[in-house]
């Protein structure tokens, strides 16, 4: 299937601003950018780019996918389930602020790579840590004594 965004500035990191351009799309690649008009097929999607601006996805190379602030009493007494959740929202808010590719430094693991990889949730590319390296008291050091101090009740009677 071929898309056609017309009437759009191009913003390359390496030129200057191309104006009024059209940019034909197949297969999930750019196959021609013109200021001229595009041959396109019979079944072309037709998107007006309105004068705004085409650019290259951003990298965030420190991101934290399944993380919602790092309140250490509300994630050590949530289900672990809830922050694959938080995975699919975070996901799609990424997307949607034009980010492609991340670098998730913790804690999402290769499932959650696996499942965007699927399609089954919207999220950019993912390069995971799996395990994040910590400083005592840092961020991710839920398990080391620093100082954090909660209750922990062991359910044997």
């Amino acid at each position: 299937m071929e898309t056609l965004i017309k009437n759009v500035n191009i913003l390359n990191p390496n030129e200057e601003i191309q104006t009024s351009c059209n940019v034909l799309i197949e297969d999930k690649h750019i196959k021609q950018i013109s200021r001229k008009k595009v041959s396109t097929k019979n079944n072309v999607k037709i998107i007006d780019g309105q004068d705004n601006y085409l650019m290259p996805g951003f990298i965030d190379c420190h991101a934290h996918i399944m993380a919602n602030g790092f309140h250490k009493e509300e994630n050590m007494a949530n289900p672990l389930a809830l922050h694959f959740y938080n995975a699919i929202k975070h996901g799609k808010q990424t997307v949607d602020a034009g980010v492609t590719t991340i670098k998730d430094c913790g804690p999402a693991d290769i499932g959650v790579k696996i499942a965007q990889k699927k399609g089954l949730f919207i999220a950019p590319k993912m390069e995971i840590s799996v395990t994040p390296l910590v400083s005592t008291g840092g961020h991710f050091d839920l398990f080391l004594p620093s100082g954090f101090d909660m209750e922990i009740v062991s359910g044997i009677s």
